[in-house]
């Protein structure tokens, strides 16, 4: 059913589409769903759905974004560990977040339980751009 807040996402009904995830999501992954009253439980996917929205369409601050779509991640992987989708984007959070050392961490575990391509993918840029990063500082 929250597919639908998926679509409007990508029609760019932005507004609408926050407001919908905000009806099937729990409190505790930033919507106004009383858990009493959700029609659907609460799964990975809705979660990383909402994660993802956050993270490439939301309006508005980007690191209340980040937050809210790492916190809706968390609750992703607790739901399902072996989310492989799940684990990944909560690693490019933490890069979008800047926070390198765990982003790196985070891609280095996930790959390893996940032996997923794409964790491996991004553990390699992440490690390019972190390179960049050092070489540009030295000799300044």
């Amino acid at each position: 059913p929250w597919k639908e807040c998926e679509r409007l996402g990508e029609t760019w009904a932005l507004d609408e589409a926050e407001a919908c995830f905000e009806r099937w999501l729990p409190p505790v992954a930033g919507g106004g769903a009383d858990p009493a009253d959700q029609v659907t439980p609460t799964t990975p996917e809705l979660l990383v759905a909402w994660a993802t929205f956050l993270g490439t369409k939301a309006q508005g601050n980007k690191w209340t974004r980040l937050s809210k779509a790492a916190s809706a991640l968390n609750s992703a992987i607790q739901l399902d560990p072996h989310h492989t989708q799940a684990r990944i984007l909560k690693c490019n959070v933490l890069r979008e977040q800047e926070a390198m050392e765990e982003a790196e961490a985070c891609f280095v575990a996930a790959a390893r339980d996940t032996g997923h391509e794409a964790a491996h993918r991004n553990l390699a840029l992440l490690r390019e751009e972190m390179g960049k990063g050092r070489r540009s500082t030295e000799g300044h």
